[in-house]
């Protein structure tokens, strides 16, 4: 599956401020910089504080599919709690 970023003027309140990605970034180093990873959290932040189902996320985020993936990798990894703590 290829991630296509769509991106949008007006931010979702769940989304991560600059400031708040560069600190996660600076924080924990197995973050890549890439706006695909910053993506893929800002869907796991917005599934939650909507609670919603992944597929019922809205479109302009990566594939549903994909962001359940990576918040299955980064809670199995303990990086999660560590982002949440």
């Amino acid at each position: 599956m290829v991630t296509v970023i769509i991106s949008r003027l007006d931010p979702y309140e769940s989304d991560l401020t600059d400031r708040q990605w560069s600190f996660l970034v600076e924080k924990f180093p197995v973050l890549d910089e890439s706006v695909v990873t910053r993506r893929l959290l800002d869907g796991i932040f917005y599934k939650f504080s909507n609670v919603i189902n992944w597929k019922n996320l809205p479109r302009d985020f990566p594939y549903p599919g994909d962001i359940q993936g990576y918040f299955s990798s980064t809670r199995e990894s303990g990086c999660l709690e560590e982002l949440l703590c």
